[in-house]
């Protein structure tokens, strides 16, 4: 069998399989900033630097963000490849007052948001800034990506 045939008939044995096993195959594009809840177990996840973020607290999604709700796609079940380090309690939107910089903190890492899209595109509620004098005692990442470059993905999932 020829080379160019064997790389066409691959996919069509891949969907095969699949379908016998009862599995069917989910395409996922991420959005930075965006939410998507795993309605197979309600978890809500959002896309923060290419990785879905498990929002451990409804404090969070509701004090961080605003009007998240507005932004969530529905999925059934996540591929664990797409998930990072979920998004805990311990997180905030920090005011530089010495420069007038605003930074996203997670823990004791903060990234700089460079401009109100960028601010945007991540759904921060302008509310939830606080003022702190100077940022020695956090350790700077890199700043929001505002046009990261969605992803394509697939997950199998069981259908029985």
């Amino acid at each position: 069998m020829e080379n160019n045939l064997k790389i066409k008939l691959l996919p069509l044995l891949f969907i095969f399989v699949f379908s016998t096993l009862g599995l069917k195959a989910q395409n996922i594009t991420l959005s930075e900033g965006n939410f998507y809840r795993d309605d197979s177990n309600g978890k809500i996840y959002w896309c923060f630097v290419g990785k879905l973020r498990h929002v451990e607290s409804i404090e969070t999604f509701n004090g961080l963000f605003d009007n998240a709700s507005n932004y969530v796609f529905h999925t059934n079940g996540i591929s664990p490849n797409l998930i990072g380090d979920p998004l805990v309690l311990d997180n905030g939107l920090i005011n530089d007052v010495n420069t007038g910089k605003v930074y996203f903190r997670r823990s004791n890492y903060i990234h700089y948001i460079s401009s109100a899209e960028a601010f945007n595109t991540y759904h921060f509620s302008w509310a939830a800034i606080t003022d702190v004098n100077g940022i020695g005692s956090y350790t700077p990442r890199g700043p929001l990506p505002i046009n990261y470059v969605s992803s394509y993905q697939w997950s199998f999932n069981p259908t029985y």
